[in-house]
């Protein structure tokens, strides 16, 4: 899990097919029950879902929601409800 992916939050290589998370604004020890931290907005981030709440459990579902409407933001045809990528996130969410 990530807990903040967003497009400002992501690196791309300029081979075109690598991509990073970064984020240090919320960089910290994740425990085995990972939380958001106190103050986690997410209102008015549209990439966030609307279950990643302060205080409450992360979740990958988070992090695929977000990662799904990232890229159908980047990619016009792409369709956000669209889980083939799914893969793609949960592997860039495990090179943390």
């Amino acid at each position: 899990m990530y807990g903040d992916v967003r497009q400002c939050n992501m690196i791309f290589g300029s081979d075109e097919k690598t991509a990073r998370f970064c984020d240090v604004d919320m960089a910290r020890r994740l425990k085995d029950k990972p939380t958001y931290m106190t103050g986690y907005a997410c209102y008015e981030i549209e990439e966030r879902s609307s279950g990643a709440k302060a205080n409450k459990p992360m979740t990958v579902e988070h992090d695929l929601y977000s990662f799904r409407f990232v890229v159908s933001n980047m990619v016009q045809s792409y369709d956000a409800e669209d889980k083939s990528l799914d893969d793609i996130a949960k592997e860039l969410g495990g090179q943390r």
